[in-house]
């Protein structure tokens, strides 16, 4: 299968091309929130590195949530669009997982997290690249409280240096580490989750919603 995965919930863009079953092209690099511009270049530069047109994917892969309102927008109109024009499969991943798939190699919880603004962070708790938690809008004192009984917790993700610091001046009963790639997105294991999601439930439909954990400011402001 030809297969192209996008995450777009951060400030860093995550792309990743499989041509049957071997990484092709592989990008993750942080481009302030500039993926609406940057977003359809990147995707065609690789198309033709990879020497196929966009008419020939089999499946498009991409992150739905939590993270950036924008970001995550832009992502999923374009997947749906690629999907459409390419009548081939789409497959829907919480953003958050491709995180917990990477480093399920750590033997203790894997901790993504995303900056929700506000002093607040989307995150969730992984075992072994397990999913233990929902997707959660949480504040950093919440966040040490669910790992209470924790003894080795890897922090990941773009805000993961913040919870660092947060554990550091608190003082935390348990030992942490931060993910050195944390920076970045993970492409890759966005891609192998979409591909096994597929294989085991079949493409998601073009109605596809991103997966928001609260209203947009402009949404509250509209309230107001």
């Amino acid at each position: 299968m030809n297969i192209l995965a996008i995450d777009t919930s951060t400030s860093t863009l995550g792309l990743c091309l499989s041509i049957e079953g071997g990484i092709t092209l592989q990008l993750s690099s942080a481009f302030e929130l500039k993926h609406s511009s940057l977003l359809m270049p990147w995707i065609n530069e690789f198309l033709d590195k990879a020497g196929i047109p966009a008419r020939e994917l089999d499946l498009i892969v991409c992150a739905i949530g939590p993270g950036s309102f924008t970001g995550l927008r832009i992502g999923l109109a374009t997947a749906k669009g690629l999907a459409f024009g390419g009548d081939c499969a789409l497959a829907g991943i919480p953003s958050l997982d491709s995180y917990g798939y990477a480093l399920k190699y750590h033997t203790g919880p894997v901790v993504p997290v995303f900056d929700a603004k506000k002093h607040r962070y989307y995150t969730a708790i992984y075992l072994q690249g397990n999913r233990q938690t929902e997707p959660l809008d949480l504040g950093a004192e919440e966040i040490l409280s669910r790992l209470e009984g924790y003894e080795s917790v890897l922090f990941t993700g773009q805000a993961a240096p913040e919870l660092e610091k947060f554990c550091l001046n608190r003082g935390t009963s348990f030992t942490f580490d931060t993910d050195p790639q944390g920076y970045c997105a993970y492409p890759g294991s966005l891609l192998k989750l979409g591909l096994e999601k597929f294989k085991q439930k079949g493409g998601d439909p073009l109605s596809l919603s991103p997966l928001y954990l609260r209203k947009s400011e402009a949404e509250l402001n509209r309230r107001n």
